[in-house]
Protein backbone atom coordinates (compact mmCIF):
# COMPACT_ATOMS: atom_id res chain seq x y z
CA UNK A 1 0.00 0.00 0.00
CA UNK A 2 1.45 3.29 -1.06
CA UNK A 3 0.98 6.25 1.29
CA UNK A 4 0.69 9.65 -0.23
CA UNK A 5 1.91 12.83 1.39
CA UNK A 6 -1.61 14.25 1.67
CA UNK A 7 -2.88 11.14 3.43
CA UNK A 8 -0.02 11.15 5.95
CA UNK A 9 -0.50 14.86 6.59
CA UNK A 10 -4.24 14.26 7.10
CA UNK A 11 -3.52 11.51 9.65
CA UNK A 12 -0.99 13.63 11.55
CA UNK A 13 -3.33 16.60 11.72
CA UNK A 14 -6.21 14.36 12.83
CA UNK A 15 -4.16 12.81 15.63
CA UNK A 16 -2.93 16.22 16.78
CA UNK A 17 -6.50 17.53 16.88
CA UNK A 18 -7.70 14.48 18.82
CA UNK A 19 -4.89 14.88 21.32
CA UNK A 20 -5.58 18.59 21.72
CA UNK A 21 -9.27 17.94 22.32
CA UNK A 22 -8.59 15.25 24.88
CA UNK A 23 -5.89 17.27 26.64
CA UNK A 24 -8.16 20.33 26.96
CA UNK A 25 -11.44 18.54 27.64
CA UNK A 26 -12.09 20.35 30.95
CA UNK A 27 -11.59 23.79 29.40
CA UNK A 28 -13.93 22.90 26.55
CA UNK A 29 -16.67 21.67 28.85
CA UNK A 30 -16.32 24.80 30.98
CA UNK A 31 -16.72 27.00 27.91
CA UNK A 32 -19.77 25.06 26.72
CA UNK A 33 -21.29 25.20 30.22
CA UNK A 34 -20.70 28.97 30.41
CA UNK A 35 -22.28 29.53 26.99
CA UNK A 36 -25.26 27.40 27.98
CA UNK A 37 -25.79 29.23 31.28
CA UNK A 38 -25.44 32.59 29.55
CA UNK A 39 -27.92 31.78 26.81
CA UNK A 40 -30.51 30.19 29.11
CA UNK A 41 -32.32 33.48 29.98
CA UNK A 42 -32.63 34.24 26.27
CA UNK A 43 -34.13 30.80 25.66
CA UNK A 44 -36.60 31.29 28.53
CA UNK A 45 -37.51 34.70 27.14
CA UNK A 46 -38.09 33.31 23.66
CA UNK A 47 -40.29 30.53 25.03
CA UNK A 48 -42.27 33.00 27.13
CA UNK A 49 -42.72 35.35 24.17
CA UNK A 50 -43.93 32.46 22.04
CA UNK A 51 -46.56 31.48 24.62
CA UNK A 52 -47.67 35.09 25.22
CA UNK A 53 -47.95 35.63 21.44
CA UNK A 54 -50.37 32.71 21.12
CA UNK A 55 -52.57 34.14 23.87
CA UNK A 56 -52.26 37.66 22.46
CA UNK A 57 -53.37 36.64 18.98
CA UNK A 58 -56.47 35.00 20.48
CA UNK A 59 -57.22 38.20 22.41
CA UNK A 60 -56.74 40.28 19.25
CA UNK A 61 -59.29 38.21 17.35
CA UNK A 62 -61.80 38.55 20.17
CA UNK A 63 -61.05 42.28 20.51
CA UNK A 64 -61.57 42.96 16.80
CA UNK A 65 -64.81 40.98 16.87
CA UNK A 66 -66.05 42.92 19.93
CA UNK A 67 -65.11 46.42 18.67
CA UNK A 68 -65.71 46.23 14.92
CA UNK A 69 -67.24 49.65 14.40
CA UNK A 70 -64.86 51.88 16.38
CA UNK A 71 -61.63 52.76 14.53
CA UNK A 72 -60.16 54.61 17.52
CA UNK A 73 -60.48 51.58 19.78
CA UNK A 74 -58.99 49.32 17.11
CA UNK A 75 -55.84 51.48 16.94
CA UNK A 76 -54.86 50.52 20.49
CA UNK A 77 -55.75 46.84 20.19
CA UNK A 78 -52.13 45.63 20.11
CA UNK A 79 -51.18 47.29 23.38
CA UNK A 80 -54.35 46.31 25.21
CA UNK A 81 -54.16 42.71 24.01
CA UNK A 82 -50.50 42.50 24.99
CA UNK A 83 -51.32 43.75 28.46
CA UNK A 84 -54.16 41.23 28.76
CA UNK A 85 -51.90 38.41 27.55
CA UNK A 86 -49.20 39.26 30.10
CA UNK A 87 -51.79 39.52 32.86
CA UNK A 88 -53.16 36.11 31.88
CA UNK A 89 -49.65 34.67 31.79
CA UNK A 90 -48.78 36.03 35.26
CA UNK A 91 -52.11 34.96 36.77
CA UNK A 92 -51.57 31.40 35.53
CA UNK A 93 -48.10 31.27 37.00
Amino acid sequence: MKFEKKYILYLVVTFILCYAILANWENGTDIVRTIYKTSLPFLYGAAGAYIVNIVMSAYEKAYVYAFEGSPLVLKVKRGICMLLAYLTFFILI
